[in-house]
């Protein structure tokens, strides 16, 4: 987290640029199904871009598929919009008050099954990520307003390989795409060991986005939370239209063959 943002993203078409270290982050086996397609087909035409990422983001609340650690069957939890709020590591039935490994299991529609992703996060999911020479950094997962989405597949898996994070700062709003590898839960109780050498000024910034963090964990409503701390709803410029998806493209896949680290 520099002073200068450079690393970072606080205007409509500036990439990020960041080699990353990788490790490991374990999470509830969940599956979410992906319908940003089918709802971007009966958006309404007439809302400006600000409004559509909004809209989007009232329509991705739905619930989660979690794994049973003890019977293995999916369960479809309806009022559970973040992962994060499922407990580390291994979830059974028993942990879910109108469950229990006896209860018959239920079958996913096929529009679900066919866009099931392994997602560890949802827009809204507060965490902590990883820049090159910066700390860990508090953090929230977002859409890139760019391309309308927060995480990167590559088009063979179904686990995400990147996601977007818009960061908590005292200073103006700023975001990046982050390997899945470089982002943890955001636990507000055991913050990583900070470097004794950042400047004054980074150490200020980070006790801020500490603050922040943990003021927006307390908002469980996903949509709230969304409302007041995404990057949409912090950015004082202009949300552009995208561009189309054609022209994105050749951009993207030069970025990925030029920064395979980076994945």
């Amino acid at each position: 987290m520099k002073d200068t943002n450079s690393e970072m993203m606080n205007s409509q078409n500036t990439p990020s640029t960041h080699s990353q270290n990788y490790q490991r982050n374990l999470m509830v086996n969940v599956r979410r199904p992906e319908i940003i397609k089918s709802v971007l087909a009966v958006c309404p035409d007439d809302l400006d871009q600000k409004s559509r990422l909004e809209w989007l983001q009232e329509k991705r609340c739905v619930g989660v598929w979690a794994q049973c650690s003890a019977c293995e069957q999916y369960r479809f939890l309806a009022d559970v919009h973040d992962p994060c709020a499922l407990p580390r590591g291994k979830w059974t039935c028993a942990d879910y008050p109108s469950l229990s490994c006896d209860v018959p299991k239920e079958e996913p529609s096929a529009l679900e099954e066919e866009h099931f992703i392994q997602d560890a996060y949802n827009a809204g999911s507060v965490v902590r990520a990883k820049l090159d020479d910066c700390p860990w950094w508090p953090a929230m997962i977002d859409d890139d307003p760019n391309i309308e989405t927060f995480y990167w597949l590559d088009g063979i898996g179904d686990q995400p390989l990147k996601y977007h994070v818009t960061f908590f700062d005292s200073r103006e709003v700023t975001r990046a795409w982050v390997p899945a590898s470089r982002i943890r839960r955001y636990v507000a109780d055991k913050p990583p060991r900070v470097n004794t050498t950042i400047p004054d000024t980074m150490r200020l910034r980070l006790n801020v986005a500490e603050r922040q963090a943990q003021q927006a964990t307390k908002e469980k409503d996903l949509l709230k939370r969304l409302r007041k701390w995404s990057f949409v709803a912090r950015y004082k410029g202009e949300i552009k239209a995208p561009k189309p998806v054609e022209e994105l493209m050749p951009f993207i896949r030069r970025f990925m063959r030029q920064n395979p680290d980076k994945m």
